[in-house]
This record gives C-alpha cells, structure tokens and sequence, in this order.
C-alpha cells in the first residue's frame, strides 16, 4: 500500500495525510502503521533526520520527527556495532 501511495504523492504530501488521519479514530490504526512505514522507508533509503525536517512542518506535534530521530540514532547505533 506504501509503495502506490508513493507513487502517487510526494513524501511531504503523505506526511501531510498521515498527521490528518490520526486525528480521526477511525483511521488512527491504519495512519500509524503507514507512518511506520514510511519512517522505516526513509531510514532504509539513509535518509538525513535534516533532510526530511520541512515534509514534517506539518506535524504540529513533532511526535513524527522525534519517532524518525530516535528510530535513526537506533539504526546508526546499530550500524556501528562491530
């Protein structure tokens, strides 16, 4: 499902749909899942916690930075263990 998402619209766009869908208790499920997979998505494609900062304006909150930053420090972490 990602995947046709993005596809059909720019990161900043789903983050955009995603912060308004888990507003709503009937799609919160769904909007969270995808969130995680678009943050596993970004971090498979090595992207920088500053390069995606301005798709994530839209989240007022910040919870979906803080969850990329600590998912990212927890990769990199990983990635340096002998």
């Amino acid at each position: 499902m990602l995947n046709t998402l993005r596809k059909n619209y720019v990161d900043k766009a789903l983050v955009e749909m995603l912060v308004a869908a888990k507003k709503d208790p009937t799609t919160n499920t769904i909007a969270t899942n995808l969130e995680l997979l678009l943050l596993t998505r970004w971090l498979d494609e090595k992207k920088q916690p500053l390069s995606i900062a301005h798709w994530l304006s839209s989240d007022k909150s910040g919870q979906m930075m803080d969850h990329y930053s600590r998912l990212f420090k927890a990769r990199l972490s990983n990635d340096n263990k002998p």
